[in-house]
C-alpha cells in the first residue's frame, strides 16, 4: 500500500550485507500489507502466506502471550533475571490483534506466540544482517497500560522500554547480548584447569 516494492531489493542487499531491519504489525504490514511474495519474504524470520477466502491478513482479538522454548532463553526477551520471573512477566501482559498467515521461517526463531500458538514475535539472521518481526500493532499499550495500581503500570512500561531496548541491541548486534560460545582447546585438559 505505500509503494515501495521497488526499493525492497535494495533493502535486502543492506540487510543480508550486515544491516538490521524490524516490521511492526498491522493491517497493512506482511501478507495483510501485500508483501506476500515480494523480495522482503528473502529476510524476515517469518514466512508470509498469500490471502485466501476471507483472510485480510489481520485477527482482531485480545491476545495472552506466552514464551516459546527459544524466547524462554533469548536475550530480547529476558524481562526478569529468573527464568521463573521472565514466564510471570511475560503473562501479566496483553496485547490486541495480530497478523495471520505468519510461520517460522529459514534461520528465524519464533520467541513469543499467543496462547493459540500464532507467531507474535520473531527474530534471525538475514545472510549477515538480523531482522525481526512483531506481528501486531498493539505493543504501544505496554507504555499506556490501563491498571489501576501505580506499581503495575510503572512495571509495564519498564517492560515495553527494556523489550525495544533488548530488540534493538540484538538487531544492531550489541556485544552485551551475543550469545557465549565455548571451543575447546585441541589437547586433554587436566582436571581442576
Amino acid at each position: 500500500p505505500f509503494q515501495v516494492e521497488h526499493y525492497l531489493p535494495e533493502l535486502r542487499a543492506y540487510v543480508q550485507g550486515g544491516g538490521a531491519f524490524l516490521v511492526l504489525g498491522g493491517r497493512q504490514a506482511l501478507s495483510a500489507g501485500g508483501y506476500y511474495g515480494t523480495a522482503i519474504a528473502d529476510w524476515l524470520p517469518l514466512r508470509l502466506s498469500p490471502l485466501t477466502g476471507d483472510d485480510v491478513g489481520f485477527a482482531e482479538g485480545a491476545l495472552g502471550l506466552k514464551l516459546t522454548p527459544a524466547g524462554a532463553t533469548h536475550p530480547v526477551t529476558r524481562l526478569a533475571e529468573s527464568a521463573e520471573a521472565n514466564a510471570a512477566a511475560w503473562t501479566r501482559h496483553a496485547l490486541h490483534g495480530r497478523n495471520t498467515g505468519l510461520q517460522a521461517g529459514e534461520g528465524g526463531n519464533v520467541l513469543v506466540t499467543d496462547a493459540a500458538g500464532h507467531p507474535l514475535l520473531a527474530v534471525g539472521e538475514a545472510g549477515e544482517g538480523r531482522s525481526a518481526v512483531v506481528a501486531t500493532d498493539s505493543l504501544w499499550t505496554w507504555a499506556f497500560p490501563a491498571t489501576t495500581g501505580v506499581g503495575a503500570r510503572d512495571r509495564s512500561r519498564d517492560d515495553y522500554h527494556q523489550l525495544l531496548e533488548q530488540l534493538s541491541a540484538w538487531l544492531l548486534r550489541d556485544p552485551d547480548l551475543d550469545a557465549l560460545r565455548l571451543e575447546p582447546p585441541g589437547e586433554a585438559v587436566p582436571a581442576n584447569q
